[in-house]
């Protein structure tokens, strides 16, 4: 089983290239950013760890 989580280490920006607060600087960063990309991961981690929970050899 592999687990893809690669978008825990993506350095996300905006279409324009400005930074968003994660993976390195930041200035991007906002409080309303921060909710948004908390529970986007939070939906994704959960899938991860039914298939964890439910994985069978």
């Amino acid at each position: 089983m592999q687990a893809h989580l690669s978008w825990l280490a993506t350095d996300w920006v905006t279409e324009k290239g400005k930074p968003i607060g994660i993976g390195g600087d930041p200035s991007g960063a906002t409080k309303e950013k921060g909710k948004i990309i908390l529970s986007v991961s939070a939906k994704e981690i959960v899938k991860d760890l039914i298939l964890i929970r439910d994985f069978k050899e």
